[in-house]
């Protein structure tokens, strides 16, 4: 009688442990590793601008400086969100600016692509989606838009862009008809840009 308590007291405490490691979330607001690794923290203001886009600066950040990212689409996004501290992922066809404090977050991301960044959906504030999603670095747009009191401005001085297959764009440093993506790197920095089905990626210096 008492080995069968004991066994069966192992056992449980076995499962117990087991349970504890495998449900164990490596970030407090659901943020899995390899996320966390390819993330980082920084302030953020999120606006439309006068083109009818979406950007996003990050600021308070040493290692993003100048960072511009910047949502082309169709749907003349007006919103106004600034956030402290906020963490931000960034990948190929998404972007998650998440809060600090609760966990909510607004997520960025190219139309058609497919979402598997395992947050809550629960606490998704709001979904943006667009036909090209880019990263820039780019100190003069940075500072004139910082500088902005509302709307932020046109981003036709940006270097990476989505345009509707069909379209004459004449030469493209990078990119150009039939290419999904791009990136080019110049002495006033850089960028990239993953465009949707049915366009291409065109990035010029």
């Amino acid at each position: 009688m008492k080995k069968t308590f004991f066994v069966l007291f192992f056992v449980g405490l076995f499962l117990s442990s087991f349970k504890m490691m495998t449900s164990h979330d490596p970030s407090p607001h659901g943020i899995s590793a390899l996320q966390s690794a390819n993330s980082y923290v920084a302030d953020v203001k999120m606006r439309g601008t006068t083109d009818k886009q979406l950007v996003v600066l990050i600021a308070n950040n040493a290692e993003h400086p100048d960072q511009v990212y910047l949502l082309e689409n169709k749907n003349n996004y007006t919103d106004n969100v600034s956030l402290i501290h906020a963490t931000i992922i960034y990948g190929d066809s998404s972007l998650i600016i998440q809060e600090a404090n609760t966990g909510k977050y607004y997520r960025l991301k190219i139309e058609g692509s497919i979402t598997n960044d395992g947050l809550d959906r629960k606490k998704l504030l709001k979904e943006y989606v667009g036909y090209g999603l880019g990263d820039h670095n780019n100190p003069s747009y940075y500072s004139e838009a910082d500088a902005a009191p509302s709307t932020f401005p046109t981003t036709l001085s940006l270097s990476c862009h989505c345009y509707s297959n069909g379209t004459n764009m004449g030469l493209c440093t990078a990119g150009g008809s039939g290419s999904s993506s791009c990136s080019v790197t110049g002495s006033s920095g850089g960028c990239t840009v993953t465009c949707s089905a049915g366009n291409f990626a065109c990035c010029m210096l």
